[in-house]
């Protein structure tokens, strides 16, 4: 399985902007095959910051992924709106277990 977690943030005045393209990226990434999760927090102190965590099956899900029309859609509209912040940590986990 493949992690991936990160944060991103524009400008305070981009924040309801932002939020309605992750909105969008969410509801397309979901429909992915091998997305196990794909989900976007608001960050409650700091308008305009946003963390990310996805989750893919297989490394080809996640490089299918990347290749997607909606994500490359997502790039240019955050890149649009001056991102202030865009980074992330990848993962690549060999055992899943309930706690």
């Amino acid at each position: 399985m493949i992690m991936i977690a990160g944060h991103l943030a524009v400008a305070p005045e981009h924040a309801e902007e932002f939020a309605a393209a992750c909105r969008e990226i969410t509801i397309e990434t979901h429909k992915e095959p091998g997305c196990l999760f794909y989900e976007f927090w608001a960050d409650l102190d700091r308008t305009g910051r946003f963390s990310v965590v996805e989750a893919w099956a297989t490394e080809a899900d996640f490089e299918a992924h990347i290749a997607t029309p909606h994500l490359r859609e997502f790039r240019r509209i955050r890149e649009g709106l001056g991102m202030l912040q865009s980074d992330f940590v990848r993962y690549d986990i060999a055992e899943v277990k309930p706690l």
